[in-house]
């Protein structure tokens, strides 16, 4: 059973994806010395990241906007029949 030994690098998943989220921030034990980056490259760096979030949001919206206004107004439409009175004859 010699594979079934624990061998001593013994990373989680988790704490691989950790370190490498904090070596994209310039943090953790896989980052890139600071000095490397050029001045203004991290604004870019932002809004690309931004210019990607907006195209996504956007995308989303086109292909599900029927689906959200639909929900919306149904939810509306639920909020003003509770708040009305209701008579039974």
């Amino acid at each position: 059973m010699e594979y079934m030994k624990k061998s001593s690098y013994n990373f989680s998943v988790q704490y691989l994806i950790f370190q490498a989220v904090m070596a994209c921030s310039g943090h953790g034990i896989f980052a890139f010395k600071a000095g490397r980056k050029r001045p203004g490259q991290t604004a870019v760096e932002y809004l690309l990241m931004l210019a990607l979030i907006a195209g996504m949001t956007m995308l989303f919206l086109m292909l599900f906007h029927r689906r959200l206004l639909g929900g919306f107004f149904t939810l509306v439409g639920m909020i003003i029949g509770a708040s009305t009175s209701q008579t039974t004859s």
